[in-house]
């Protein structure tokens, strides 16, 4: 668990990364706005050297750290197996005389493969959109303070229209069920 929780935080961190690039870029351009034939070209070298480093050396350890967190996963997936077959062997005899072998393992399986599902979107999807929303927010605090509530009006404003489309969506789909299924 410790390993784990240590190898997620860390990869959070590295995913704030996302918010630089963006930056780098925009101080080329005003650097490019501001330049003069002639000027010395060192800040810009400087800035695309110090993306293309920070970029291979950040991949570098996201990856990494996505396969130390991977391996983690597939050990604490094999030691949840081994714990429920072994939960299993400690039924009565009569339950075991009641279900067959294929439903016992199925559920087993069944459980082991959402568990799994789970770590992956959270490590592969809620991550790093968490760590772009906090970097994001970062920056406008940094900016100007004042951004952060325009940014609270849209995340309002498209909260608002989310939940009204999931519920047409939702309202359409069970209309149409009601027409394909029977019960």
């Amino acid at each position: 668990k410790r390993k784990y929780i240590i190898g997620v935080v860390l990869l959070f961190f590295i995913g704030l990364y996302n918010i630089i690039p963006p930056l780098i870029l925009g101080k080329v351009v005003d650097f490019f706005i501001s330049y003069r034939a002639g000027q010395s070209l060192t800040v810009f070298y400087v800035y695309i050297a110090t993306l293309g480093i920070s970029f291979s050396v950040v991949s570098f350890i996201r990856l990494s750290l996505k396969r130390y967190i991977d391996n983690l996963q597939t050990e604490a997936v094999y030691k949840i197996k081994v714990k429920g077959f072994e939960q299993l062997l400690n039924f009565s005899i009569r339950w075991h005389d009641k279900e067959n072998t294929g439903n016992k393992v199925y559920r087993i399986e069944n459980g082991l493969t959402a568990f799994k599902d789970i770590l992956y979107l959270f490590k592969d999807s809620i991550l790093p959109t968490i760590s772009s929303v906090v970097g994001i927010v970062a920056i406008f605090i940094f900016l100007n303070p004042l951004y952060i509530l325009f940014f609270a009006i849209y995340l309002v404003g498209f909260s608002v229209i989310l939940k009204y489309f999931y519920a047409k969506t939702r309202e359409i789909t069970l209309i149409e069920s009601q027409g394909t299924f029977s019960i």
